[in-house]
């Protein structure tokens, strides 16, 4: 399996906007607009595409959520460190 590899500006976690947007995601989990707007805070656009392209890769062409969800958490509990 292949890592996905991304950097991200460790303020973003600590944002005012950023949590607010987590918090309107916890109250309404299944809102697609929310979890774009974080991955968007955290990636910038053009590394939210290529998270979906590789999460695409992975599943036959398909972005399921639950990956997006996985890989949301995984970069948000994620230490300051460039992940592969």
């Amino acid at each position: 399996m292949q890592l996905f590899e991304y950097n991200i500006d460790e303020r973003v976690k600590t944002d005012w906007d950023f949590l607010e947007a987590v918090a309107d995601l916890q109250k309404n989990p299944s809102d697609l607009s929310i979890m774009k707007k974080l991955f968007t805070m955290l990636l910038g656009e053009k590394g939210f595409e290529k998270l979906k392209k590789h999460i695409k890769e992975q599943n036959d062409g398909f972005c399921p959520v639950e990956a997006l969800s996985r890989e949301f958490t995984e970069i948000v509990q994620s230490n300051n460190e460039i992940k592969k």
